[in-house]
């Protein structure tokens, strides 16, 4: 499927939409990237937690600003 937009000056911009197969796959590596990201902070703030004990003391203003 094809769109046509005509902007403000007159100008004719035509591109085609994706289909079903390429936005599954693009929303299946999104989701991918997402998840790592998430656990690399999750697998950060454990190892901050479990080994160095007075870090959310000496810090915890700095966390929470």
């Amino acid at each position: 499927m094809k769109v046509k937009i005509i902007t403000p000056e007159n100008i004719e911009v035509e591109y085609s939409l994706a289909n079903l197969g390429s936005r599954t796959a693009a929303f299946i590596i999104d989701s991918i990237i997402e998840g790592l990201i998430l656990g690399v902070l999750l697998l950060i703030l454990w190892l901050i937690q479990n080994y160095a004990p007075f870090f959310w003391q000496a810090f915890y203003g700095w966390i929470v600003g």
